[in-house]
């Protein structure tokens, strides 16, 4: 199995992090005299996450500090992405609700930043990924089962139609699914990686261990019936498959056309042969993408601060969200699109410097591969993952883990390999 993999006490706080970000039903909890009947009662937030969040972030501050982080050459190597950080800071000024603005913009944007830097900043940023999703995974997993099955006032959700809704410690399927995936991309990484290698007998029962617990995720996954989070899996085994072939090794530049090739072929595709509604059809979902067509037109024609947008995550407050839940039974809180997200929060300005963000981090990471191809393997993996999510879930700019991935794969530290 190899030797177990190197990771200081500092990862805890990350991983406390992405602990309370997959399982809101914590903050629920512990919130508990806390309802949410009208986009107003966002604007208060809860007391629980704004104390844990500010303490982890003075944390994570320490830990760089004393290890002695070059921020210079983090801000030459990242600018692009400091840049989109700042501009959102910048968003105060002109948003309707400015407090609330702030306090998003220290939690989901400096906050996250501060965590993937502590895990890139570690002396195996790879291994301590994966550590710290499999913590994760131990923690998360079993218990949304114990709640789904035993606890299912609070493990499951009924709809208004009447249908089911598997939750486990999130407060929505897409959420579970979402952990899942993450999960069983992860951990079957792992066991693919080191079913060539001869099993310790002082470690098979860790060994045991994983495969049960990739036993349990993808039964969850199957149970939340989430579309969205079972395409992005397949998306992740696929780029995970691809990158291992022999001519992408010797050749990694190769996956940059095969990728921007396929994507291509798939738009093509999507318009001439209506392979949207094949895709929606098979995955048992109806061609509005159950109700995500209309809210996107809807919001496209929407004409506030075009260029510059709202204010950071803030579009989802106030008269405009009301306005949204008078007219939809489920209540919409984001645009179920990350990129349609970006654009009504920081306006043209902020979509297209994300997707410089974008197209920048993904050739940082095919430079990666003559480096270090295990990080990059996985680093892409993760990418590809994200950059689908987003097409159906709002992740980017977001108290969510997977803005806390993007950070991870696109920020680049100027050391070979990491």
């Amino acid at each position: 199995m190899g030797r177990r993999p190197r990771f200081s006490m500092a990862l805890w706080i990350p991983w406390i992090w992405m602990v309370i970000l997959g399982s809101r039903m914590l903050s629920m909890w512990l919130d508990a005299g806390i309802s949410i009947d009208s986009p107003e009662d966002y604007l208060e937030g809860s007391p629980f996450d704004r104390a844990v969040f500010t303490i982890l972030i003075g944390g994570g501050l320490i830990v760089l500090a004393r290890r002695k982080v070059v921020w210079s050459q983090i801000a030459r190597n990242n600018w692009w992405l400091l840049l989109l950080i700042l501009y959102a800071g910048m968003s105060v000024i002109w948003s309707d609700f400015p407090f609330v603005t702030m306090k998003r913009w220290f939690k989901s944007a400096l906050g996250t930043l501060i965590m993937a830097l502590i895990i890139l900043t570690e002396e195996e940023p790879l291994e301590a990924v994966k550590a710290m999703i499999r913590r994760y995974a131990y923690l998360c997993v079993p218990f949304s089962i114990l709640l789904f099955k035993y606890y299912p006032g609070l493990g499951r959700v009924y709809t208004r139609a009447g249908d089911l809704m598997v939750t486990g410690v999130t407060t929505h399927k897409n959420s579970l699914g979402l952990m899942c995936a993450l999960v069983a991309l992860t951990v079957l990484q792992d066991l693919a990686k080191r079913d060539s290698d001869r099993v310790v007998p002082s470690r098979m029962t860790e060994y045991l261990a994983w495969v049960l617990i990739v036993m349990m995720a993808l039964w969850l996954l199957m149970l939340s019936n989430s579309a969205t989070a079972f395409v992005c899996s397949v998306v992740g085994f696929l780029v995970y498959w691809l990158t291992g072939l022999s001519r992408f090794r010797n050749n990694p530049r190769l996956i940059w056309w095969a990728i921007v090739i396929g994507a291509l072929a798939v738009f093509g595709a999507g318009n001439l042969l209506d392979l949207g509604s094949l895709v929606t059809s098979s995955v048992g979902r109806e061609q509005t993408l159950t109700g995500r067509t209309e809210l996107w037109q809807e919001l496209l024609q929407i004409q506030t601060a075009p260029w510059l947008g709202v204010g950071y995550d803030s579009f989802w407050l106030g008269d405009r969200a009301a306005s949204f839940w008078n007219r939809y039974y489920w209540n919409p809180n984001q645009a179920h699109n990350g990129y349609l997200e970006m654009y009504l929060n920081l306006g043209w300005i902020g979509a297209c410097i994300l997707g410089v963000v974008i197209v920048l981090g993904f050739n940082k990471i095919i430079s990666l591969a003559n480096y270090n191809y295990e990080w990059f393997r996985f680093r892409m993996q993760v990418f590809m993952f994200v950059i689908c999510h987003n097409f159906t879930e709002a992740g980017f700019g977001k108290m969510a883990i997977t803005w806390l991935l993007f950070f991870l794969v696109v920020i680049d530290l100027g050391r070979n390999g990491k």
